[in-house]
This record gives C-alpha cells, structure tokens and sequence, in this order.
C-alpha cells in the first residue's frame, strides 16, 4: 500500500520489492544512490540487512527512520514467543521486566544498550543481523513521519540538487534533512501495517479488544486470515491452509478435534475419551 501521507512529485519513493528488482535490473545504478528506510518492524530491518549483505551499500549511506525501538528475540540466544511468553507470566505480563530478564539471559535484544524499548513485535533476528542494524548511524527517533517534502535549492525551478525534508507529527520534533540530494535519495517504505494487523496486535499489552472483531470463517466462501498463535505468522498461516483445506474437501472432523483437545487437557484418566 501506498504512503499514509503526502509526498511531494519527484520523492522517490521504493517498496523492498520494488528496490529488489530495481537492482536485478541495474545494480550499478542501484549502488550510487544512498537509501532512508521507514520503518523499524522486520521489513524495515529486513530492508537494512538486504541494502548491506546483497547490495553492498556503505552504513553510511543509509538511514533508518524509527517511531519507536522495539524488543527482538535473539535467534542464538534461543528466543522466540514461547520464551517471551514464558517471561511474561513469570513477571505477571510486565513487559519491562520480562524484556530485561531475557535480555540477561541472551534471549532478547535491542538495538541501542542506551535506549529502553516501548514495545515487544516478535521480530526474530540474528547476531549477525543484529550488528547489521547497529552498522547504521543515521537513525532518526523522531516519531512517525507525516510527510516528505521537496526543499528547493532554487526558489525559482526545481533542481536535481533540492534536497528532501522529512516531517514529524509532533511539534517536538523538527524536520530531518535527508543527507543526499533528490535524485541520489531513495525513501525504502516498509511501514505498511501488514494484513495480520488485528490479530497481531491482539499480543500487544495495550490491546483493546473490538466488538468488530470477526471469526476465522465468516462465510462458506470467506475466511479471515487471523492469528491462531505467537507469530512468527507462517505458523498460523500454515494451520489455516491446513483446515481450509480438510474444510473443503468435508473432512473437517470437529467432535475428533475437540477429543483431542480434551485428551491434552485432562490427560490419559478422561473419563470423556473413548479408547476405542
């Protein structure tokens, strides 16, 4: 999807996959300019590993605009959801505490030592991905962006030399001037929600639940791709595909299915279990 705010004519503006082909294409040209990533969920950084590991562009040449910095499970240190989840009922669903005894015990991170996260978005990452991150410099805490304006060199024409503002919702925070002119700066926008949104924000602390809030199948035809479980999302994704699939063909055994929840829940002595 496109922006959620104005962008001035000649912005050059990339989805990741967009960037991707682009450099397919012509590498070379690909490699002269210098990027500014939106967004800080796992596209963005997906986006900053991309630009260093396959491109080769220099830290240097890129900056990375970030609302809020968020926790990240630690894929050598054995995190993942079940682990945060883990944490969190240990600490009674604080999430600070729970963040900050995964991050001694190796399986949670961030991307500053000085900079405390707000929020906890189940991005599984690397050490090496990890250092990828930290290799950039230029990282702009400014709240979301609101737009990017052209800032003319010339009050009279525009120029291959304007420069690009970027502007933030709040009056806090001043504008940040892209460190390249507008034809050799390329915005990489990675801050579309996702469509999981609702389901995946149904795992943050702050969540109010939605009395608009819909089932998995809303119709013979229609079916809600929702979160079953913690992402990473493949995993619910995968289980839908399956039940989609046993739906259509008439297998779809509900009494089977809850015999076994049942046989998991209350374990062998069921007396509700027929082992026959």
């Amino acid at each position: 999807s496109p922006l959620q705010f104005p962008v001035d004519d000649e912005v050059r503006v990339m989805t990741p996959n967009q960037v991707y082909d682009a450099y397919e294409e012509n590498s070379k040209e690909m490699r002269k300019n210098k990027y500014v990533v939106l967004g800080a969920g796992k596209t963005g950084m997906d986006a900053v590993v991309y630009l260093q590991r396959t491109m080769k562009i220099d830290p240097v040449d890129i900056a990375w605009v970030i609302s809020q910095d968020v926790w990240m499970s630690s894929r050598n240190g054995g995190g993942s959801p079940i682990s945060h989840s883990l944490l969190l009922l240990k600490h009674d669903n604080d999430t600070q505490k729970a963040a900050l005894e995964g991050e001694e015990e190796g399986s949670i991170v961030r991307l500053d030592k000085d900079i405390l996260p707000t929020v906890f978005k189940f991005p599984l990452v690397s050490n090496e991905e990890l250092k990828l991150y930290q290799n950039i410099k230029a990282i702009i805490r400014r709240g979301r962006a609101t737009a990017i304006r052209r800032r003319s060199s010339n009050t009279n024409v525009n120029s291959k030399d304007d420069g690009v503002l970027v502007e933030f919702g709040s009056d806090d925070h001043s504008p940040w001037e892209a460190f390249a002119p507008i034809d050799k700066c390329i915005f990489v926008h990675a801050t579309s929600p996702g469509p999981f949104v609702n389901g995946y924000t149904a795992f943050q602390p702050d969540h109010q639940a939605k009395e608009t809030s819909t089932g998995i199948f809303n119709s013979e035809k229609k079916m809600t791709l929702n979160l079953l479980f913690e992402p990473p999302i493949s995993i619910s994704m995968s289980c839908l595909a399956k039940i989609e699939a046993i739906r259509n063909k008439g297998t779809l055994d509900l009494e089977c299915m809850k015999r076994l929840m049942l046989a998991r829940d209350m374990g062998e002595e069921n007396p509700l279990i027929d082992r026959d």
